[in-house]
């Protein structure tokens, strides 16, 4: 919503901020302040899994507008945004970032950022902590890669704070025999993301083979991701070997039922691939731990959507859920 210009959200945005304080009110310009054309632009990320409706770029020194923006194809709830235009500096930003529509066609949620002073033009990525309505849930994205579903599916039975886990946590993502499982990390685009295969091997007797990928956020390696019970794992998917995004690293399969309990599934509902997420704790002096997305088990999530986090989270310890 703009600070202090007169354009207003579309009509269709009834979820506006209504609360005074929550607006940043520009002051009076003096006759001689400086102007400058700047553009603000960055990656904005939808957690809750929403896709970007829209982004609006509010400036205390005028000129507020919307950015235009481009949906990543392998995770619509994220997207990178840019806005150009004219404003008296310094100035302070803020960006509200438009998660999802309501049935009414209105923005399912408005999240507001902090405000950023500026004479200049800057990159401003941002995580949005969605819920429905209107606050101030965006913060700076931290040093972290958000972990996509690789398919359409089902979110667990079991939760990770009790499943079975050799990472910091683990779930059994859900889907028909043959399904494509594909690599989905996101990463704001200012900042490099390598994926490199750390190891192919057999999941568990014969129910498979698992591929571990490790994470690097600005050649720094975060952490690993880990599928289990794959089938048809390509050739080229190798110890070293480079991962690109959204690449498929085989299909689910419903192998035969094994003796140590590893792989029971009687049926197509319960083909899955095991998801493991771990932490090599990159930062100094601060516990890192890879965290999941509290989701309902059970949930159907569509592919690519948020379900789990590497690198500088909240979590204080293993299993633990994302805050």
């Amino acid at each position: 919503m703009p600070f202090s210009s007169s354009r207003r959200f579309a009509a269709v945005l009834v979820t506006a901020v209504t609360s005074a304080s929550a607006l940043l009110v520009a002051s009076p310009v003096p006759a001689d302040a400086a102007t400058a054309q700047i553009t603000i632009s960055g990656t904005v990320a939808c957690r809750g899994g929403h896709e970007v409706v829209g982004v609006w770029v509010a400036s205390s020194g005028g000129g507020s507008k919307w950015a235009s923006y481009t949906k990543r194809s392998y995770a619509p709830w994220v997207a990178e945004y840019t806005a150009t235009f004219t404003t008296s500096t310094p100035t302070k930003i803020r960006i509200d970032t438009g998660c999802g529509r309501t049935s009414t066609g209105a923005w399912y949620s408005n999240n507001a950022s902090p405000t950023y002073s500026t004479s200049s033009s800057k990159k401003i990525n941002l995580v949005c902590k969605e819920a429905a309505g209107t606050a101030q849930r965006c913060a700076g994205w931290p040093d972290q890669l958000l972990v996509g579903m690789p398919f359409p599916g089902k979110y667990g039975k079991e939760s990770p704070s009790t499943h079975h886990s050799s990472g910091d946590w683990s779930i059994d993502l859900y889907a028909i025999p043959g399904t494509a499982v594909r690599v989905k990390v996101v990463n704001s685009a200012s900042v490099p993301l390598k994926m490199v295969v750390n190891n192919v091997r057999t999941t568990c007797g014969t129910a498979g083979r698992s591929v571990r990928i490790d994470l690097y956020r600005n050649n720094v390696k975060l952490g690993w991701i880990d599928y289990g019970h794959l089938a048809n794992v390509p050739t080229t998917v190798k110890a070293g070997a480079t991962v690109a995004q959204n690449q498929q690293i085989g299909v689910t399969h419903k192998w035969a039922s094994q003796a140590d309990n590893c792989w029971v599934v009687s049926s197509n509902s319960g083909v899955h691939t095991h998801f493991t997420a771990y932490d090599y704790d990159a930062h100094a002096n601060v516990a890192d731990y890879a965290c999941w997305a509290n989701y309902t088990m059970g949930s159907s999530l569509a592919a690519g959507r948020w379900i789990g986090s590497v690198g500088l989270t909240n979590a204080t310890r293993k299993k633990q859920a994302c805050t």
